[in-house]
């Protein structure tokens, strides 16, 4: 009986190591990723002025020139990587929105303009991903935000700067709020109550304890004023414009596929079929 009990110690201890291990391999590979972005962030930075203004101004000429309104989109992120002060973070959030979800050019427009965005049935995996990057979470408790939100704490990540699809506007003081929305807020047709999904928004201006934040709020809740009184639409303030898509229409954008539920804790986005195919072209 003792013996045994030695065995079942041991097996526990094996069982420790193999999940130390484990946890050693996730740690390093994610630190390789992230000295691999570091480095490609340096060599951008060794970039001369001049050789981002010329490499910007050609990549401007192709978005103008490609009927392909996705080409369009990759281009657009592809020129954000040669802008000052583009925060990677921002860069990687714009670049899943292409890779995951239906996304059109004109989506993509809105969104910069301060679309309300809803990424319909992604059970959150927008918001588990970019989270972390927060300089605040929000809440309307603690009225830094003033939308709705089932996972009540809303990440803020604006950092750095965002420019206009035709990089001829730019603003370095935006920022993106998230949150998470049950489906049956926006579908009635819904009937899985446990189901969920990712709203996001570009606004104007960041902290909202900040003036330039204070005066984006004036201008919204003037916005609404209107909307009572003449029935004009609401317009949400954004990064970059004004967007017709607020909490009352909101742009709803749809995943590929849905995600594949591999375990309780695990789930995975599957990348479009058009984002493959012309990964594959260009490669």
């Amino acid at each position: 009986m003792p013996e045994f009990k030695h065995e079942k110690k041991r097996n526990k201890v094996k069982s420790s190591d193999l999940k130390a291990q484990i946890n050693k391999k996730r740690i390093s590979k994610n630190s390789l990723r992230l000295k691999k972005i570091k480095e490609k962030s340096e060599k951008m930075s060794r970039l001369s002025a001049k050789k981002r203004k010329k490499i910007l101004k050609y990549i401007i000429k192709e978005i103008k020139a490609d009927p392909n309104d996705f080409n369009k989109m990759v281009k657009y992120v592809t020129g954000l990587t040669f802008s000052v002060n583009v925060s990677p973070h921002i860069l990687d959030f714009l670049h899943d929105l292409i890779r995951y979800t239906q996304l059109k050019f004109n989506d993509l427009e809105e969104i910069l303009k301060g679309a309300y965005v809803i990424v319909r049935n992604d059970m959150g995996i927008f918001y588990d991903k970019y989270k972390k990057y927060n300089y605040m979470m929000a809440s309307q408790s603690k009225k830094t935000s003033s939308h709705y939100s089932f996972h009540k704490q809303q990440p803020r990540i604006g950092e750095g700067s965002i420019h206009s699809i035709h990089f001829n506007k730019e603003n370095d003081n935006f920022d993106l709020i998230m949150g998470t929305i049950e489906n049956k807020r926006f579908n009635h047709n819904e009937r899985n109550r446990q189901k969920f999904s990712t709203w996001f928004q570009f606004e104007e201006a960041r902290d909202p304890r900040s003036i330039g934040h204070a005066l984006s709020t004036i201008k919204y809740g003037s916005s609404i004023a209107k909307y009572y009184v003449r029935g004009t639409p609401v317009n949400n303030i954004g990064a970059l414009g004004k967007s017709i898509y607020s909490e009352y229409n909101p742009l709803i954008i749809r995943l590929c596929h849905r995600p594949k539920k591999l375990s309780n804790k695990f789930k995975k986005l599957i990348e479009c079929h058009r984002y493959t195919e012309t990964m594959e072209s260009n490669s």
